[in-house]
């Protein structure tokens, strides 16, 4: 049976195995099994990088004790998904040859939201993907005692902060804790602040050293235009998935993705849009064949109401980091039904424009990197213990 996604000792344990297999594994041919499985989806020059954080790592844990406690929040469709069936478990997402037999469709969800809409599989997040975050995870594990949260990123981000707060209060009990958090990530840890603010309190070490920050990294705290774009099956992954499945197409895809009611929780905040673009909040905008769903419109209203509350900004404990010079959509007309014109700018990360990530208050600092990569760059990772340990860096740049 699966254990839940808040088991930090395994998390541990499965990055323990994770650096260990790194040591061991040096020579394609002679790793053994279990380390090539560890490697999957790998390749040498990738393993070289991941090889030598790893080697750092060990050696700084070796010659100094760590200095404070993270937590590491991956971003939408960030964690692995496993579909679990009494004793039966399989590896959905991210797994190619089951992407390419149709088994996305064991990830949709009831119309409500809150159930999967085949009651004979439950879905558990089982770790931050390895091929998106093993670099950041394995830079902070250096001088940070350090785990990574998985939630499930379809589902309600409600239900992942309350997994936050659970997680934080069975692995540090009572102890100073830091956030770094990964674009979706970062609402997930605000709305912790939302619904736990006692425990986000206990959170600060008075030094703000040991704990106490939250680092944000291309968060979309007032969403993104380019989730419009998932919604309506022109974004690239949803390309790249009508490729993969030789199963569904297009529109049985987005019937399923569309059930995701995190999803809607990216779009942009009513706050930021016009009159005109108010309209996204009604179904009826939408093109007919994407399914969007209006009872989770209404959700992602409400959400963004909710989180945009004073109390979710601590500006003296957060921190924002932002990719640039990337074509980014930064606005859109709405033309009719389905007729949407999107207007690119480079003021942001390709994913979040400018406007729709920084926080009113909260210290910025800027890299020309995409968004996915922000927790894969290397500067970014070199920044990331300046940033918690003192809440400045001279690694990064203040300005655009």
């Amino acid at each position: 049976m699966a254990k839940a996604t808040s088991d930090s000792r395994r998390d541990g344990t499965d990055w323990d195995r994770f650096e260990e297999a790194l040591a061991e594994g040096t020579v394609r041919g002679k790793r053994s099994a279990t380390v090539e499985q560890e490697f999957e989806g790998f390749d040498e020059a990738e393993l070289a990088v991941l090889r030598r954080l790893a080697t750092r790592a060990r050696l700084s844990r070796s010659r100094a004790p760590l200095v404070g406690n993270v937590v590491f929040l991956h971003g939408i469709t960030g964690s692995d998904l496993a579909t679990v069936a009494g004793p039966d478990r399989d590896h959905v997402w991210i797994n190619v040859p089951r992407l390419m037999t149709g088994y996305i469709e064991r990830l949709a969800l009831a119309p409500d939201g809150k159930h999967e809409a085949n009651r004979k599989y439950r879905v558990v997040a089982t770790r931050p993907n390895k091929r998106y975050y093993a670099r950041a995870i394995l830079s902070l594990r250096a001088r940070w005692d350090t785990v990574g949260y998985a939630y499930d990123w379809r589902r309600d981000i409600d239900e992942a902060a309350d997994g936050l707060a659970k997680l934080v209060r069975e692995r540090f009990p009572g102890k100073p804790v830091h956030i770094v958090a990964h674009s979706m990530g970062g609402l997930v840890a605000r709305n912790m602040i939302l619904r736990h603010p006692k425990l986000w309190e206990g959170l600060e070490d008075p030094d703000k050293v040991a704990g106490g920050r939250l680092v944000m990294l291309g968060t979309p705290n007032y969403g993104s235009y380019a989730i419009v774009q998932a919604l309506t099956g022109e974004d690239r992954m949803m390309a790249m998935l009508e490729k993969l499945d030789f199963s569904h197409d297009m529109r049985e895809l987005l019937a399923i993705t569309n059930s995701f009611v995190g999803s809607y929780q990216l779009l942009p905040a009513p706050s930021k849009l016009s009159t005109t673009l108010d309209a996204l909040y009604q179904a009826d905008t939408w093109p007919k064949r994407t399914a969007v769903s209006q009872l989770h419109l209404n959700r992602a209203h409400q959400f963004h109401a909710s989180l945009e509350t004073a109390s979710t900004v601590s500006a003296t404990r957060m921190i924002y980091v932002a990719g640039c010079q990337q074509p980014t959509i930064v606005g859109m007309n709405i033309a009719g039904r389905g007729d949407f014109d999107y207007v690119l700018s480079r003021e942001g990360d390709g994913r979040v424009p400018h406007a729709l990530g920084l926080l009113p208050g909260v210290p910025a600092y800027y890299i020309d990197e995409v968004h996915g990569d922000l927790a894969r760059n290397e500067q970014v990772l070199r920044a990331l213990d300046d940033l918690l340990e003192s809440g400045s860096t001279s690694t990064l740049a203040t300005r655009p």
